[in-house]
């Protein structure tokens, strides 16, 4: 009852069963326990009739309830196809089925016209492009991409399984753009969303400038800024100008680094 509740509640329907208990349940004059009492109260909160019929007039519904079972067994059986040879082989290579090449999020270091070191793992990651996305909405942004039919992946290598996993490694804005500068090694960027456009201020606009231009140099197709709220125009106008500046080079560097003159005092 409890399982079909959903689709009981607010409609009179007739419970046939051959269990003669259940009409003596409801309609026999006993002293009820707490525990039957309650069993009672949960039935009488939907409206039906009880009609009792033998056990040999109920055969289907006894299959219905013993279909499950049946396919459980089935479903656990070894497939044993040798009547036809080919037809043999053919359910043997489905099981020997190698897993799909893994993807990683960084291109690996292939240069020149050396073919023999493009592994299929390179060749699948050399067309591989990446979305980055700035801000506190990733799952919001993540489940609208993929009703628009992308995907959204975020991997990382791992040494104690054999198959790169999945890792939501999500930075923040200063970690990210220290990544940018330091490491060279990075999938081309497609598409650049950055949400809550209003948090970042002057402690955080220059590395979101680093991202943006780095973004827009690698040939980003879609730079999408967004605020809560509707900005003043002159902001808009500052944040178009770094979008179509993409040959200004990032100025952005991490935080507690060494002057240069520093550095060179001393060695």
């Amino acid at each position: 009852m409890k399982k079909f509740r959903q689709w009981l509640i607010g409609k009179e329907f007739t419970w046939i069963t051959d269990c003669s208990g259940l009409t003596k349940f409801f309609e026999g004059e006993y002293d009820i326990t707490h525990t039957l009492q309650q069993w009672k109260l949960e039935l009488l909160a939907s409206v039906f009739t009880i009609v009792h019929r033998p056990a040999k007039m109920l055969t289907e519904c006894d299959l219905l309830s013993r279909y499950e079972g049946i396919l459980s067994t089935w479903r656990n059986t070894e497939e044993a196809h040798t009547d036809n040879p080919i037809i043999a082989v053919a359910w043997k290579l489905r099981e020997d089925k190698a897993p799909p090449w893994p993807r990683q999020h960084l291109l690996p270091p292939v240069k020149g016209d050396r073919i023999t070191t493009q592994t299929e793992l390179a060749q699948i990651c050399d067309t591989a492009r990446a979305t980055w996305i700035i801000g506190r909405s990733l799952d919001t942004i993540a489940d609208s991409f993929k009703l628009l039919g992308g995907t959204i992946m975020l991997t990382a290598s791992t040494s104690k399984e054999e198959y790169w996993q999945l890792q939501h490694e999500i930075p923040n804005i200063e970690t990210f753009a220290k990544r940018l500068v330091n490491n060279t090694a990075q999938p081309p960027v497609e598409w650049l969303i950055v949400t809550n456009m209003e948090k970042y201020n002057s402690t955080t606009s220059e590395a979101l400038r680093t991202i943006i231009r780095k973004a827009t140099t690698q040939g980003a197709t879609q730079c999408i800024l967004m605020w809560t709220g509707k900005p003043p125009g002159k902001i808009i106008d500052k944040w178009e100008q770094y979008i179509k500046r993409p040959e200004t080079e990032p100025t952005y560097k991490p935080r507690h680094a060494q002057p240069e003159a520093a550095q060179h005092k001393q060695t």
